[in-house]
């Protein structure tokens, strides 16, 4: 799954649905023009994403973030997998820290879809 998104003073919107259970993982890419021909080097910063029921609520599931590709502009999500996440909700990717302040760079909501078949 891919998402590209300009990067902008304000959050990009970006609806996620990926299988309960299954990894899955989401190569977001940040462009500076909408042509998408400049990515953005997305190094030196840390990221942080979380997926909730609803943003206030104090449940919290973690997706994995790996900024090794930064320089090319890509930051890699792996879904969380925990039994315990609804199946809808709240996510957001956000910059927690670097040389800008704190920002949130995705946001939108989930769908974790459920497994059907059953593995004996």
């Amino acid at each position: 799954m891919t998402a590209e998104s300009l990067l902008s003073a304000e959050a990009g919107k970006l609806d996620l649905q990926w299988n309960h259970g299954d990894p899955s993982v989401i190569r977001c890419t940040f462009y500076t023009d909408s042509t998408k021909t400049t990515v953005v080097d997305m190094t030196g910063f840390t990221y942080k994403a979380q997926a909730r029921k609803r943003a206030s609520h104090s449940d919290e599931w973690d997706f994995t973030v790996d900024a090794t590709d930064a320089v090319n502009g890509i930051i890699d999500l792996t879904v969380p997998t925990d039994a315990n996440l609804p199946g809808r909700g709240v996510w957001d990717l956000r910059q927690v820290s670097g040389s800008l302040p704190e920002s949130t760079l995705l946001a939108g909501e989930f769908t974790a879809l459920a497994t059907v078949t059953e593995v004996p």
